[in-house]
């Protein structure tokens, strides 16, 4: 296996294990989104918390990606134009 697969590998590797912990935040959102809290320090407030800042970190990294692929693309538009 040569360094070119094993890149891609890893990337889909993780790429795999970032979806399923959404999907996971998801589905613990969902259910837990009218539970009973106990007060102060209740765990499962502690975990939407949790599942919450994932699912902003994951949003923020997306629309960061979203945003560079454009401005990588309009670059390359205009040097190939230029």
């Amino acid at each position: 296996m040569n360094t070119a697969q094993c890149k891609r590998l890893l990337a889909m590797g993780l790429a795999l294990c970032l979806l399923i912990a959404v999907l996971f935040s998801v589905f613990f959102l969902a259910a837990e989104a009218n539970h009973h809290c106990t007060g102060n320090h209740c765990p499962v407030c502690e975990e939407i918390k949790v599942a919450q800042s994932l699912l902003n970190g994951v949003k923020t990294a997306l629309l960061t990606a979203a945003v560079l692929t454009v401005l990588r693309l309009g670059t390359q538009k205009a040097v190939v134009l230029g």
